[in-house]
């Protein structure tokens, strides 16, 4: 447990330029809610406005924390951010990882349908080589 909470508190660190609220998440490391605390940074880069782009430095430590807590969301839902020019530093997994993702999550609103929509044309993307 201590492993992923230096993993967050990295995390929340490296994202604090982009999003200056990000130490927040530390008052739920603390605490030791390591979920909500990945939830949340995650939730606040997409939900960033104006939008933010991710480097594939960033998007790799929500997968590392994410997969270390059995957690894909955070990191998959991000996709549609990354900076596509730099996504060669991405795990070689991360692409089948996020089509099983994308697989088995549920659209339940038209906003959701709409952020799947994105993270999908995203994987197409890495997957063409668009990206690459």
């Amino acid at each position: 447990m201590r492993k992923i909470a230096n993993h967050l508190r990295e995390l929340a660190a490296v994202l604090e330029t982009k999003v200056p609220h990000s130490v927040d998440a530390l008052e739920y490391i603390q605490v030791g809610e390591y979920g909500l605390a990945l939830e949340l940074l995650s939730d606040w880069c997409a939900d960033t406005d104006p939008a933010i782009a991710l480097s594939s430095d960033e998007v790799t430590r929500f997968f590392v924390v994410g997969e270390m807590m059995g957690l894909r969301a955070p990191w998959v839902e991000l996709l549609p951010l990354l900076e596509l020019s730099e996504s060669a530093g991405l795990p070689t997994n991360a692409i089948a990882l996020a089509r099983e993702y994308l697989a088995a999550a549920k659209a339940d609103s038209y906003g959701r349908s709409s952020w799947l929509q994105r993270v999908l044309k995203t994987v197409e993307q890495l997957e063409m080589g668009d990206a690459l």
